[in-house]
């Protein structure tokens, strides 16, 4: 339902900010440079395909919460080439996403 998807992308912006925190504290931090990146693929790829038209406020929300660019860490191979497309530029990333669904 359109409530769970926006449970679900809300879950995962908080997730990040979490993430974050945690991590800052953290002696090493790697780990969750990794998982913040994975998080942050996962929501552009919701942006993308389920809230195309939101996507300024959704990408605005990202940049307030300095996750860009993402981490390399913790990547299979087709996640990295979506990162490096992700660091080159998000709303490109978004409207080619967009374009392919």
């Amino acid at each position: 339902t359109e409530e769970k998807k926006r449970k679900v992308l809300a879950d995962k912006l908080w997730l990040i900010g979490s993430l974050q925190e945690t991590g800052n504290a953290a002696h090493d931090c790697h780990w969750f440079d990794g998982m913040i990146a994975n998080t942050v693929i996962s929501v552009l790829s919701i942006i993308a395909l389920e809230y195309y038209d939101k996507r300024d406020d959704y990408l605005a929300q990202l940049d307030d919460m300095h996750v860009f660019p993402i981490s390399s860490r913790m990547l299979t191979p087709a996640a990295k080439r979506k990162r490096l497309l992700i660091n080159l530029s998000p709303r490109l990333y978004c409207l080619i996403m967009h374009l392919a669904h």
